[in-house]
């Protein structure tokens, strides 16, 4: 068989044509993260910021939790972090409405915003995932309540600003995991007290999954806190979340060696629960922590295997509790998405595409 490398470069020459093409469209990375950071110290202004100020734009914070790091030097011995913090926040009044239609939005209500200092850096962030990345692992693609979603985030960016007075920078990435939810449903009968039912339910996960070394980091019962207002969330007779941490698993992503403090705002895990009016039918949901390793581009090994170990272990629980795995459906991608996962398609064809070039260029030597 005679090989003309010709031919392959005219060949190489047309796909490397189609890559170009591609970026040529508007495809780029996807901007997952957003920080703001500071070299001065800015501890107090955002615990003010946290305290007194976010309230005026409707946001709450949910469970806050200081010094994280403090508690891994008392059970680890040691910390590479000179500050950790979690400071769940949400927007009651912005987020009602939407969570009538949407209740898969409790998947990131609260929402994490993290503010850290390596040891090793003079910088200090604070930070929180961007909106669509949450909408895109929560595989919501309705441009209604994609764009209202989005429209809770300026404000608070805005005052953030302000109190980090620094700069701001983002953390890219390419692509989602393929499945980035976990989705379960717990069957129930309500011949009995449905209060009795959550009691019980509550109860029983809790007790599971702090005997598997799990802390319930946080709860905050929805249902409850619009009881009060006007429209009483009457879609849904009972909606709570859960925030769920694992301090060894959570001191190997953030602290220790090759420190991935940055992948805080993922932290600590929000699980939804809700039963809609009338129901039998208790719906549990819950992003996966592959995200975390898609969006902040993890590849060590030890943290991925921990990812991958609570990612299996998070569902086997649920299921010894008497959930069913519900498998998630696949939305259609959105043009961005599709336009991202084409550029990653030719640059593998380009990789291929060399190796191949560089082989026919050996054969066409020995031939000679």
């Amino acid at each position: 068989m005679k090989l003309n490398i010709g031919d392959f470069m005219f060949t190489k020459l047309i796909l490397s044509s189609s890559l170009i093409a591609i970026l040529a469209i508007g495809a780029s990375a996807a901007q997952g993260i957003k920080y703001f950071s500071s070299d001065k110290d800015i501890s107090s202004d955002i615990y003010n910021m946290i305290e007194k100020d976010i309230s005026a734009l409707g946001f709450i914070t949910t469970d806050p939790h200081k010094r994280i790091n403090d508690a891994y030097k008392k059970k680890y011995g040691s910390t590479s972090l000179d500050t950790l913090n979690f400071f769940p926040i949400l927007n009651e009044d912005g987020l009602k409405t939407l969570l009538e239609k949407e209740p898969r939005l409790a998947g990131f209500s609260p929402f994490n915003l993290l503010m850290y200092k390596k040891q090793s850096e003079k910088e200090t962030y604070v930070g929180h995932l961007m909106p669509d990345t949450i909408l895109d692992i929560l595989q919501i693609t309705d441009k209604d309540i994609r764009k209202e979603y989005n429209s809770l985030f300026p404000a608070i960016d805005k005052l953030i600003e302000k109190s980090v007075n620094g700069k701001i920078s983002y953390i890219e990435y390419d692509k989602l995991p393929n499945n980035p939810m976990m989705h379960f449903e717990f069957q129930f009968s309500r011949d009995g007290d449905l209060d009795d039912f959550i009691d019980n339910f509550q109860e029983e996960f809790e007790a599971k999954f702090e005997e598997k070394d799990y802390l319930i980091a946080g709860f905050n019962n929805l249902k409850e806190g619009y009881e009060d207002t006007d429209d009483k969330f009457d879609t849904y007779d009972a909606f709570w979340t859960y925030s769920l941490c694992h301090l060894k698993f959570s001191y190997t992503i953030f602290d220790g060696q090759k420190s991935r403090a940055d992948s805080g705002v993922f932290a600590p895990c929000t699980m939804y629960m809700y039963i809609k009016k009338d129901s039998h039918q208790l719906v549990i949901g819950m992003p996966k922590l592959a995200n975390w390793q898609a969006v902040n581009n993890i590849t060590d090994k030890t943290k991925v295997d921990f990812i991958k170990h609570l990612d299996e272990d998070i569902p086997k629980t649920l299921v010894d509790l008497g959930a069913k795995i519900i498998p998630s459906s696949k939305p259609t991608m959105t043009l961005e998405e599709l336009k991202r996962r084409a550029v990653i398609i030719f640059r593998e064809i380009d990789k291929k595409v060399n190796e191949l070039e560089t082989m026919i260029k050996d054969l066409e030597k020995e031939r000679k």
